[in-house]
């Protein structure tokens, strides 16, 4: 099992987890596993009227996310990875390129 601080000992400690797991190129195979923490208050956002993103990986509307682990298909310019969280009100509107 994994542990996870516990950020405030007297009210609630919300936590969204996810994790994946994406089979690496063969020259990636050995490598150190990687891993990142992504803390809410770090995180780059895109906020507007009815509409949060929140950037976990690549980059959209000039937010970038933190850095990836170094292996990872994130890591490659190339491989065009975003994991974004999108959440919309009813009648908002995004659009993703």
């Amino acid at each position: 099992g994994e542990m996870f601080p516990l950020v405030n000992r007297h009210k609630p400690n919300p936590l969204r987890l996810f994790q994946i797991w994406i089979n690496l190129p063969k020259r990636s195979k050995m490598v150190t596993p990687g891993f990142k923490m992504h803390w809410a208050e770090n995180m780059p956002r895109i906020r507007r009227e009815g509409v949060e993103v929140v950037v976990y990986a690549g980059q959209i509307e000039g937010q970038q996310a933190q850095a990836p682990p170094p292996d990872s298909y994130a890591a490659d310019p190339a491989a065009d990875v975003a994991i974004l969280t999108i959440d919309v009100a009813p009648g908002a509107r995004f659009v993703i390129p």
